[in-house]
């Protein structure tokens, strides 16, 4: 394979470039970097927004000089200032008589000393409640919230800056039927059915985020809020003066594990490698892609290539797999028979050569590159990934394709040889990914992002300069780099519901804002994998769900006086959707591999019938079942 002409070389500083690099070296960077990407003022910073007119600037009103209006005395300063005859005796009496009564109280401020409360205000406007009105809910505690329109208003709190603290319990798995009877009107709150919960008044019938075809995260839903035009201008200004160097762009490790990419080298296993660290010269910086066969259902490589942060090849290889070959997928992978012929490279010779250029402490470069790993078998961890620090035009958790991202931000068209049956090339994918990050570190940090959400405690901080946040979950929340939340969050990773409650009652009940997310209910009903960590019992439903409504208890009962506690639960088994949605992966899986349709069993197609039991599915299980409780000022 040749090397591609590059028209102007970096210099060897950006080649040389570090992850520790400085500030200062980052403009040096950012310099040399204009100097090779040329004029890139005309491309939009942001995904899915307007861009910012700078020439414009903007405009203020004039400013006009007012006359300070004359103010009306009192009758009791006219007293003080017009000289009288001085009254002796009985006065004198009652001056210190008055000076010895307490203060006066203004009923205004006495009733804002009053205790919160809390109570539902029926809507028929609203059916199930969604997580953005519980959001609104939290916002207006805070102070933060919008004045909430009639039609969206289902709630009533007064003196909500006299709220403590908000709890918010993710806990999937409470069952709808056992807490609310069938048959619910829409828009009403409904008795619970539950005597074991008596904090709780009325279940209200709620629905968990998602699509038509997928179901989204309650608890990233609860930890994320959106932001204004104003807000998002104001950020878009700031990223574009701050200086980002490559380690502003890595993935954090928990970003790693949220991607899937490989952490841990299977047990008894040789066939997988591990990036060591070692000194080199050259660059430290290189893109990586892949291109991958078929051998019957396994993805098997069969050209690996890779570039430096020069742009030059470092090296291109064909592969030749140890399984036989199948599909070759030529329109994707650009792969045929005739050009594996006599190749004797082996996946572990690639290996070698990876890991003779690559230090540990290097950076590599790839689009979803957590899949190139897997199939090569390696782990690195300094990695960046096109597909994050980049984002879809509809925002996530919808992951942009490379195509799209060169077409939009390069304006380069890369991947056509899928029209003409050649294939991709595993180069220009590479070059691409490489340019994508050097126009990342000339633009600044949100450019290419959607800037529609911020996290809920990055918000709440802006608003309350007493904020403290808490996150207790079994992945450790890690926000995007675009926000910076550690001087007032914290984040706690468990492994089972009992330590969600410890870690609570141990560093929650001072916290101003805690979202904690119980699930060993759901692990006992099935309705999804436990993690490898996981560390709970193995109990059947009907154990697990007293066990689960004991812990809402104690987290109420540890609560501070005042302290609300919002619980939301997805109540229908998604076993049905999860399993349409394989088929459907499969489906398309075979559409992509150009596999003859017509010989596909009639159960395993994707059908108008299909398509709509999958809608169905969804639906259901996106049904939630939610409380909220208010503590009262004495327990």
């Amino acid at each position: 394979m040749g090397i591609p002409e590059i028209e102007e070389p970096l210099s060897q500083r950006a080649a040389r470039l570090s992850i520790s690099t400085a500030d200062r070296d980052g403009l040096l960077m950012r310099d040399s970097l204009r100097k090779e990407m040329g004029d890139t003022s005309r491309r939009s910073s942001v995904v899915s927004f307007e861009s910012i007119d700078s020439s414009k600037g903007s405009q203020h009103p004039p400013t006009t000089t007012k006359k300070p209006s004359k103010r009306r005395r009192s009758s009791a300063h006219q007293a003080v200032d017009k000289p009288g005859p001085t009254k002796k005796g009985p006065k004198l009496e009652q001056s210190e008589s008055t000076a010895a009564k307490p203060a006066k109280v203004h009923k205004k401020k006495a009733k804002r000393l009053l205790p919160p409360t809390f109570k539902l205000v029926s809507n028929d406007h609203v059916g199930r409640f969604s997580v953005p009105l519980f959001r609104n809910l939290i916002l207006h505690v805070f102070g933060s919230g919008s004045k909430t329109r009639d039609h969206s208003k289902w709630f009533d709190v007064t003196n909500p800056h006299n709220v403590s603290s908000v709890v918010v319990a993710i806990v999937p798995g409470l069952e709808e039927s056992k807490y609310a009877p069938d048959g619910l009107a829409k828009g009403q709150f409904h008795p619970i059915l539950c005597p074991e919960m008596p904090q709780f008044n009325d279940a209200i019938l709620s629905t968990a985020p998602g699509s038509k075809e997928s179901l989204y995260s309650i608890y990233q839903a609860f930890i994320s809020t959106r932001i204004s035009k104003a807000e998002r201008k104001t950020l878009m200004a700031r990223g574009e003066k701050h200086t980002v160097v490559i380690k502003d762009l890595l993935l954090t490790p928990a970003q790693l594990e949220e991607h899937r990419y490989p952490l841990e080298l299977p047990a008894n296993d040789d066939t997988w490698r591990e990036t060591i660290a070692f000194d080199h010269e050259g660059s430290t910086i290189f893109a990586l892609d892949c291109e991958m066969c078929l051998a019957g259902r396994e993805e098997v490589i069969t050209r690996v290539s890779l570039v430096n942060f020069q742009g030059e090849v470092v090296f291109d290889e064909f592969v030749r797999p140890d399984a036989e070959i199948t599909d070759y997928k030529t329109k994707f992978s650009g792969i045929t028979e005739e050009l594996l012929e006599g190749v004797t490279t082996t996946l572990r010779d690639i290996q070698d050569k990876i890991m003779a250029t690559v230090s540990a402490s290097d950076v590599l470069i790839g689009h979803s590159l957590e899949h190139d790993l897997s199939i090569l078998r390696m782990k690195h961890s300094n990695v960046i990934d096109t597909a994050v620090i980049y984002d879809h035009d509809n925002g996530p958790p919808s992951k942009p394709s490379l195509r799209q991202l060169a077409l939009k931000h390069l304006d380069r068209y890369i991947q056509t040889g899928e029209a003409t049956g050649a294939g991709h090339s595993s180069v220009e994918d590479a070059t691409a990914c490489l340019d994508l990050v050097k126009l990342k570190l000339i633009k600044g940090k949100f450019y290419g992002k959607s800037l529609g959400e911020e996290p809920m405690f990055a918000h709440l901080a802006k608003v309350d300069p007493n904020f403290s946040g808490l996150s207790i979950a079994y992945q450790k929340y890690q926000p995007s780099d675009l926000w910076s939340i550690e001087s007032h969050s914290s984040s706690v990773k468990v492994t089972n519901d009992d330590e969600v409650v410890e870690t609570y009652v141990a560093n929650g009940t001072d916290k101003r804002f805690v979202v904690l997310n119980m699930r060993q209910l759901e692990f006992s009903r099935g309705w999804s994998k436990p993690p490898m960590a996981y560390s709970g019992p193995q109990l059947d439903q009907d154990a697990e769900e007293a066990a689960t409504i004991a812990r809402i208890n104690k987290i109420y009962e540890q609560m501070p006086p005042q302290a609300m506690l919002i619980v939301c639960s997805t109540s229908k088994s998604p076993k049905s959707m999860l399993k349409l949605q394989q088929l459907q992966r499969e489906w398309k899986r075979k559409v992509r591999d150009n596999v003859d349709l017509t010989a596909v069993p009639e159960g395993e197609r994707w059908t108008p019938q299909t398509a709509s039991d999958l809608y169905d599915a969804v639906a259901e299980a996106r049904q939630a079942i939610s409380f909220v409780a208010l503590k009262p000022s004495q327990s």
